[in-house]
């Protein structure tokens, strides 16, 4: 599970905008208050952006991410944490086959081809 303080960030970025969408599933905890939610689901762009960020006074808990490749051709993303920059990232450049999808959870990612196959374990 990843934590996120106050204020923390998580970045992405694909090899072309508009084909690789994320789904951010978790939780963020205020005042002791739990809220259960997606914490973000689109579209990854060409160019590292942030696509979530924490709440002020808010600890974000990351559950799963799912990464879908909605081309027909192979597409590469990579995701980072607390900036967009390569020293931040959490995954490495990850290259999905054609519809192929990857997921994160509490065994780590796993990459996906678009038969449903196990391409790449944990990483």
């Amino acid at each position: 599970m990843l934590v996120l303080g106050a204020t923390d960030t998580i970045g992405g970025v694909a090899s072309v905008a508009s084909q690789v969408t994320c789904t951010i599933f978790g939780m963020e905890l205020n005042a002791g208050t739990e809220t259960y939610k997606v914490l973000y689901q689109g579209q990854l762009a060409a160019a590292a952006a942030t696509i979530y960020t924490a709440p002020a006074s808010t600890q974000s808990f990351v559950k799963s991410i799912h990464i879908v490749n909605n081309d027909t051709v192979a597409r590469t993303f990579q995701l980072f944490r607390g900036g967009t920059a390569a020293a931040n990232d959490i995954t490495p450049a990850v290259t999905l086959s054609a519809s192929g999808w990857a997921v994160y959870d509490e065994n780590g990612w796993k990459i996906y081809n678009s038969s449903g196959t196990i391409q790449t374990g944990n990483f």
